[in-house]
């Protein structure tokens, strides 16, 4: 291929709909940092149908070179053509790490670049350092989320990291260099004639990302009742916060997927988390620890949360909260009328 770097870091810009998605700017962040410390450049790779208004975005991030193939091919979502053009992109350029978004297409074209570029694939990661003597460390929890594992890919690894785990890096220093792809020059695509895309249906979801609230305020299962959530919005708005929980709500049905916290669900850094009725299992602590300042309520005094919690209350929530959100109404109330 034309202009391609050799070695370095090759990180995969998701578009939707012509825009960046948040991970994009998130791994962006992460591989400069790690870029840094190895002493590398960091490439990026944008793939899309019209994707003129992702690239001015993705001119702006920390970027050596900005790869762009625009091609109708990508119009409908297909693993195996995204994976395709990926793998011609690696083999050439030979990257000491590939990162992915840890999204719900990345598993499908992660799995099939590995196979094809021979490399390990390290999924759902919470974070990668970087050793002089031992290359790239991708951290991941096990399958019960109660350890973390410690993996080094001798091959090169292709990750996926969880959202959250990195911070996006303010300021521009580096402008990169754009490099457009051509179809039948540059790569070719596989044609999978086993699977076929008969339908996209869009899910109903809701606008706020958890992983960029500041204030966090999260119910358990000691919340008792989906019911229970409306105070605990009631508090989030107070403190101009969202609201987010632990699995066991989400398999009650009493909260929207997209606002888990943990292993399975979101990494999140906020400034404040107030876990409301969470007992604190690893697999939630995963998600939620590295928060500034943690305030846990729980009847239970000897909860696993207190052992991660800045400030531990143990009581009813019946009783704390309504307490709570009264006080904070009327320092309030005396704000707004100073």
């Amino acid at each position: 291929m034309t202009d391609i770097p050799k070695s370095g870091i090759l990180i995969f810009l998701e578009e939707r709909d012509g825009r960046l998605s948040n991970i994009s700017y998130e791994i962006s962040g992460g591989a400069y940092r790690l870029s840094k410390m190895a002493g590398c450049i960091v490439t990026g790779v944008l793939l899309g149908q019209q994707v003129s208004g992702a690239v001015k975005a993705a001119e702006k991030l920390n970027l050596n070179k900005l790869i762009v193939a625009q091609d109708e091919i990508f119009k409908d979502y297909d693993s195996y053509t995204y994976a395709d053009v990926m793998k011609s992109i690696i083999i050439d350029m030979k990257p000491e790490l590939v990162l992915f978004g840890s999204t719900s297409t990345s598993p499908g074209i992660c799995t099939k670049i590995a196979a094809l570029t021979e490399k390990a694939f390290i999924s759902d990661c919470i974070d990668i350092r970087y050793d002089e003597n031992k290359g790239f460390l991708f951290i991941r929890p096990n399958v019960s989320g109660s350890v973390h594992q410690s993996i080094i890919a001798e091959t090169g690894g292709i990750a996926s990291v969880r959202p959250g785990t990195f911070a996006e890096y303010d300021g521009q220093e580096i402008v990169p260099k754009v490099v457009e792809l051509q179809r039948g020059k540059d790569y070719n695509c596989f044609v999978n004639d086993a699977v076929r895309l008969a339908k996209i249906i869009f899910e109903k979801k809701q606008n706020v990302d958890i992983t960029k609230a500041k204030i966090l305020v999260s119910g358990g299962r000691g919340m008792g009742s989906p019911e229970g959530f409306a105070q605990l919005r009631v508090l989030a708005d107070l403190l101009d916060g969202e609201v987010a929980c632990s699995r066991a709500c989400i398999e009650l049905g009493w909260a929207d997927a997209s606002m888990q916290v943990g292993q399975t669900g979101k990494t999140v850094h906020p400034e404040l988390y107030i876990a409301c009725g969470i007992s604190g299992a690893i697999q939630h602590v995963t998600g939620m620890k590295d928060s500034d300042l943690i305030i846990a309520i729980n009847k239970n005094p000897a909860a696993p949360i207190f052992d991660v919690a800045d400030l531990g209350i143990v009581g009813n929530l019946e009783n704390i909260l309504p307490v709570l959100i009264k006080t904070l109404q009327e320092k309030k109330g005396e704000a707004n009328a100073i």
